[in-house]
């Protein structure tokens, strides 16, 4: 059995009872950095645990390794620096992979930076998530031309030193009055939320640590008070 565990985006203590179990109790775990993920490992005791790297930069030839384990019968567990793999993170390739190769997968949930920046703007619940948005050319201009016309609720990752430069070329394109929740540090000791009309941020100091970006939907969105599912 292949296990993806959502872990901690912050704080240490963010990490559910059952991915800790199954931490301790597969054979090795796949991480996108070592030494990064020892550091987990090390706070909850899981120690001398056979730990291989997967990520951009060796996915590829990663995977061969991982399915041959996994037919030999190994129980294995996949993690990311922070939060859930494949969401902007390495894992996808090695899901698909699974699917054609009808090997069993299953997802230990847990946090979610997308999930708090949303909670924490106090913008309306109903959103999409866009990731990393292209730095330059075409591409970018249309996902930001796209996110401009979007009514739900948009969030998107963003590198604290390009943080002023998208919102700058988001009043270049006509959302110079859409509301924002700049969020940053979630869970930790410098948890922030700056919040305002992108106007009003543009002579913001730069902000510092990890930024998750909450742009209000155009018109609010979908109606307030909408019914959803649980």
């Amino acid at each position: 059995m292949m296990y993806f565990i959502s872990t901690p985006i912050g704080n240490l203590e963010d990490i559910t009872l059952r991915a800790l179990r199954i931490l301790k109790e597969v054979d090795f775990i796949v991480c996108e950095n070592t030494l990064h993920s020892k550091k987990l490992l090390n706070h909850y005791g899981i120690k001398k645990k056979k730990l291989i790297s997967c990520n951009e930069y060796n996915e590829k030839r990663r995977i061969p390794y991982i399915i041959e384990r996994l037919r030999e019968g190994k129980k294995i567990a996949f993690i990311t620096n922070a939060g859930s793999p494949i969401i902007s993170d390495p894992g996808y390739p090695l899901i698909r992979r699974l699917i054609e190769e009808n090997l069993p997968f299953t997802f230990i949930p847990g946090p979610s930076a997308v999930i708090a920046a949303v909670v924490l703007s106090g913008f309306p619940p109903f959103f999409v998530f866009e990731g990393f948005l292209p730095r330059k050319g075409r591409k970018r201009k249309e996902r930001l031309l796209a996110i401009k016309e979007e009514k739900r609720t948009v969030v998107i990752f963003e590198s604290p030193k390009r943080v002023l430069k998208t919102l700058k070329d988001m009043a270049d394109i006509g959302m110079e009055e859409r509301e924002v929740a700049i969020v940053r540090e979630i869970t930790k000791i410098h948890e922030e939320v700056i919040r305002g009309r992108i106007k009003e941020l543009l002579d913001m100091e730069e902000p510092r640590g990890e930024v998750t970006l909450v742009i209000k939907g155009r018109d609010d969105g979908v109606e307030e008070g909408s019914e959803t599912a649980d």
